[in-house]
């Protein structure tokens, strides 16, 4: 059973068997507390993201968007990516890179990072504060931010 086949289980099934009850040698109880386990299964569960529903893979665009909502909820983004999306710059002061050209290069990357966050930073995910739609209207805002 990959994952994405872990959606047709139920969330006591998963935790058992990432416990190890189906193959002892995938007991994830000797790395992650039951609280982890418990929230892994949740997310296994109803967590995961079907992008091919949601993004046109050719046009790298959200399939059904609205900008001025994914204005409003970028204000949450706003306090560290800035208005303009320039306040972090993922590349170098020589060629800076901001959000505005990595969500049009990569959509599938920054939908990620909107939902499960960006593990060793201060991003945060928004898996379970953000619902499918607004996530969708925050890409397609971030695609309108200025990419230098």
């Amino acid at each position: 059973m990959g994952v994405w086949e872990g959606r047709n289980k139920s969330v006591v099934e998963l935790m058992g068997i990432l416990r190890g009850n189906t193959n002892p040698q995938h007991d994830f109880s000797k790395v992650l507390s039951s609280r982890d386990i418990t929230d892994l299964a949740n997310f296994i569960k109803y967590g995961l993201l079907d992008m091919s529903k949601l993004v046109d893979y050719k046009a790298k665009k959200p399939l059904q968007a609205d900008l001025t909502s994914g204005r409003a909820v970028f204000g949450i983004c706003a306090a560290c990516h800035l208005e303009d999306g320039k306040g972090i710059n993922f590349g170098t002061p020589e060629k800076p890179v901001y959000i505005g050209f990595i969500s049009k290069d990569n959509p599938f990357e920054t939908l990620h990072k909107i939902w499960a966050g960006q593990p060793g930073t201060r991003m945060p995910g928004m898996y379970g504060v953000l619902t499918q739609q607004q996530m969708m209207d925050l890409l397609a805002y971030s695609q309108s931010l200025p990419e230098e």
